[in-house]
This record gives C-alpha cells, structure tokens and sequence, in this order.
C-alpha cells in the first residue's frame, strides 16, 4: 500500500463506499454494524474464509480512499492473513510512504494512530495465527513495527499499541529487536529528530524489555528520567517497577518519585508496588507466573 499519495479530501467514516459496507459495515444478519464487531464475529464463526479474497481486494484498489483500505489490512491482520501481515511489513519498510497514514487519528491529541492501531490488531491475532501456522508472518510484522519505534506513532492515549500488542513470548523471541528499538528512540531523543513522541514510547517499551533484561531497561530508563521526565514518561516507567524483580528495578519507584516531585508532577507508584507484591506473594506459593 505504498502505491500513491494520500487524497486530501476528507472522508466520512460512517458511510463507507457499497463495496466496503457489504464487506465490513454489515453483520450476519444483514443489519449495519462496525468493523470490529464484524471482524470478531467473522473469526467466531469463521466466515473470514469467505471474507478474505474480497477483503483483499479492498486492501489492494488504489482507487478508493486510503481509509478503506486502512480498515481491510486491519482485518486482515486480525485474522492472521499472511496479506494482511506482509503489508504492515511493507508500511514499517517505508512509514512515509504508506498512504493510509494519518486515516485515523486520537481523538484527544490528534495524533496519527494507524500504526498504532495495527499494531494492537497485530497483538489480537496472536492465538489466530498459531491456528492459521501464520505465526512467523505475526513476528516478521512486529519486526517492522519496532524497527520504526523512532519514526511512527506505536502508542496512542485510547490504548497501549505495540505495548499491549507483545505476549510474553514474543518479547522473549524479540529481545534484541526490542532492545535495538529502545536504542533508537534513545538516539533519536538525543539527536533530537523525530515528529513523534519518541519518549513516551521508549518508556512503554521499557516496561517490556525489563522483563528479559532487567539491567538494560532500568539503565535506560534511567537516562530517560534525567532527560525527558515529563509525566506521560513517568506513568509508562512505572511499569518497570511493577514488572522488574531485581533490586535496581525496585529501587527506580524512589527515582520516578523523586523525579515526579523535581517536575511537580503527580504520578503515583503505589499501584506498581502492589503488582509487584502481588508477584511475591504468588511465588513464594509456587506460581511465579508474571
């Protein structure tokens, strides 16, 4: 999808072209509905069998509006499809080129939220694609998407994006990806580049990589709360406390505290300190699950 500019004209989101509507617009029952809930509904069922070549389709016509064909990759994802996985493979190869970037923005900070929105669409197929045997598609996808952490929006405040979109294994088989997307945002912070909120997203994916490299993350972190210790980053370095079992990592709830009251900001680390209580007290039963 990286074939054409984007149009300007402005597109209404509540009446999508016949083609579309018939597609995604429409339930089982023939009553209007909404992507997602078709989407679920067709991977319940799985009509997404006869969904997916027309789907497809819509992805791949240049002539309609980049929406559309937003709203079709992100079914196609979300039902595992390998076309669906090998477009968000393509956009991460070239972010500025994708036409569909910037369809959807946040409500609140109207930021671009497409890639973030993939991202978690990414996430939700994750038991899908160990059915479809698409899961090394699913991992080439997340690939792309953290190889851009730099450049493009992955978090959005109506949701965590590639935060929420990684299981636990996959941060385990994505380690050294993920640790080469929080360097990146590292020199992009120091470099000062980028038009994306580059500090809040290394902080989220902090809160990630604390869980296979626990000295690694909290040192970053640390550099963060001395260079970009703005709320929004502190919230997200919050998850390290909660997530981290080592000393450094339980010593960084006084830093983030400290930091907090320098910037007069109010960010409560009780909750991290209670999730990781929570921790102790399951293994010290003999359930260490996370």
């Amino acid at each position: 999808m990286n074939d054409a500019e984007p149009p300007d004209e402005a597109v209404d989101q509540a009446h999508p072209p016949a083609s579309v509507a018939a597609l995604l617009y429409t339930d089982v029952h023939g009553q209007p509905s909404d992507p997602d809930s078709v989407v679920a509904a067709a991977r319940e069922d799985g009509r997404w069998r006869e969904l997916v070549a027309p789907v497809q389709d819509v992805m791949g016509d240049g002539d309609l509006h980049p929406l559309w064909r937003w709203v079709a990759c992100r079914a196609l994802v979300r039902w595992a499809d390998p076309s669906g996985y090998d477009a968000v493979v393509s956009a991460g190869a070239a972010p500025d080129r994708v036409v569909w970037r910037g369809v959807a923005t946040d409500r609140f900070t109207d930021d671009d939220t497409t890639f973030a929105e993939l991202a978690e669409d990414v996430g939700e197929s994750y038991d899908v694609a160990a059915e479809r045997k698409t899961s090394a598609l699913r991992l080439d996808a997340l690939r792309a998407l953290l190889a851009v952490a730099d450049r493009v929006d992955l978090v959005h405040s109506l949701g965590q994006g590639i935060v929420l979109a990684l299981e636990e294994d996959d941060v385990r088989t994505l380690a050294p990806e993920l640790a080469a997307a929080v360097a990146a945002c590292r020199r992009a912070l120091q470099a000062q580049s980028g038009q994306v909120d580059v500090a809040v997203q290394m902080a989220g994916l902090l809160g990630r990589l604390v869980e296979v490299d626990e000295p690694a993350a909290v040192e970053q972190a640390r550099w963060l709360l001395v260079e970009r210790p703005g709320r929004d980053v502190l919230v997200w370095l919050r998850a390290l406390v909660a997530g981290g079992r080592g000393e450094e990592s339980l010593l960084l709830a006084d830093e983030i505290a400290r930091a907090a009251s320098r910037e007069g900001l109010d960010v409560p680390i009780e909750e991290a300190l209670a999730a990781r209580r929570r921790w102790v007290e399951r293994r010290a039963e003999g359930n260490p699950a996370r």
